[in-house]
């Protein structure tokens, strides 16, 4: 059933962003309301620590994991983490899917 996969992906996909969203603001990073790529911000440095990507980029080039929706976390400039499961490290900070 197609359209059942389908709905099991949006309701995965918007646990996922809020599940995000929820560590984030543990953090107590904050919201950046500027970039049209959702991303939350060190209030001390500025810098970015989530980026949430809902929409996966259909640029010819790109790797497998930048054509899905997904996030990239760090907590310090070039140290990443995934949110999910405390794993570090850049391979499990980047790329995340959210599906």
């Amino acid at each position: 059933m197609p359209s059942s996969n389908r709905l099991w992906k949006a309701v995965k996909l918007r646990v996922n962003i809020w599940r995000l969203r929820r560590w984030a603001k543990q953090q107590g990073y904050i919201r950046n309301t500027i970039s049209n790529i959702e991303r939350w911000d060190d209030p001390h440095s500025g810098e970015w620590r989530l980026k949430i990507k809902r929409a996966g980029s259909t640029r010819p080039g790109l790797q497998p994991g930048s054509r899905v929706p997904r996030a990239d976390a760090r907590i310090g400039k070039g140290s990443y983490i995934n949110p999910f499961t405390g794993q570090t490290g850049k391979d499990a900070g980047t790329h995340i899917p959210l599906t």
